[in-house]
């Protein structure tokens, strides 16, 4: 899952080439949101190339890597446009510097150039650590496997809210009232933060664990994980909007779906949102209702 994309545009700044100061010359600092940038120029410059580095600092634990792009424009004269080269970047490590040597399309001995970066936040799994809820007890009644874990509940209360498990005991149980049920390609951190959701001490979703929780509460139906999830992203979450649109049109969340729509607030906005990977898996029901959505701007 991810938030919405960091954006940032830097002052303009004057280079002649070619030049090499003894250190790297610092041309920008820069803190946007959780991400802290320092934007040099390095000295092995020439009139065909310029070598310039960004070092980034993003100090979240809930952010484990940043996708995006770096900008770079160039221009000989203040009323000239902008000539642009793109780079793309992958952020994995805190302080880490990204060099990127760039082919300087003037060719001028002096330019003003300035760069733009849109990096988008992708955020960490979130652990589980309430492994007692699934320990033996006079509460739990069956037992679950996965892997080599056996995790101890209550039949009853998965029924009540699972018509899978309801299925699932009721099948099994007919055949041995003790029998072990093995639950296959689920993950148990994931599992665990799918039954946190619905234990009667809750742990609610955030936006670090509403995607994995929403994988299990689809295939195993249960429905009040699925509320408790868009309950979040209406009120608490700071994910993208195309990320939650995906989200509620996917695991059939109508309200998520329609409000967050309704805040695709220009057509610039819907242009990018028809540009994304994540336009092309949308139903062509939500679609539609983009495209009506689409219409109020013309």
């Amino acid at each position: 899952m991810f938030y919405k994309a960091i954006e940032y545009k830097s002052k303009i700044t004057q280079t002649w080439l070619p030049r090499g100061p003894p250190p790297p010359a610092i041309l920008d600092r820069s803190t946007t949101n959780v991400l802290k940038c320092t934007w040099c120029e390095d000295m092995e410059n020439g009139l065909s190339q310029i070598h310039f580095t960004w070092k980034f600092d993003f100090a979240s634990e809930d952010i484990e890597k940043f996708v995006g792009t770096i900008d770079v424009k160039f221009r000989q004269y203040q009323f000239q446009n902008y000539v642009t080269v793109q780079r793309a970047v992958t952020l994995t490590d805190r302080f880490k510097w990204a060099t990127v040597i760039v082919e300087n399309p003037t060719r001028r001995e002096h330019v003003e150039v300035m760069f733009e970066y849109s990096l988008t936040p992708w955020l960490r799994p979130l652990p589980f650590s309430r492994d007692e809820i699934f320990l033996p007890s006079e509460k739990n009644d069956a037992v679950l496997v996965i892997g080599e874990r056996k995790l101890h509940v209550n039949k009853d209360f998965l029924c009540y809210h699972s018509d899978h498990f309801r299925e699932l005991f009721f099948s099994n149980l007919k055949k041995d009232a003790s029998v072990e049920i093995e639950l296959r390609d689920v993950v148990y951190e994931d599992f665990g933060h799918l039954m946190s959701t619905i234990h009667p001490n809750p742990v609610f979703p955030n936006d670090r664990s509403v995607e994995k929780i929403l994988v299990l509460a689809d295939r195993f139906k249960v429905q009040s994980a699925i509320d408790h999830v868009e309950h979040h992203l209406l009120h608490n979450s700071r994910l993208a909007n195309e990320c939650m649109m995906w989200m509620a049109d996917k695991y059939g969340m109508k309200k998520l779906l329609k409000i967050s729509i309704q805040n695709i607030g220009s057509l610039e906005n819907a242009k990018n949102l028809k540009n994304s990977t994540l336009f092309a898996s949308l139903s062509h029901n939500a679609k539609v209702m983009v495209l009506e959505q689409l219409l109020k701007f013309i």
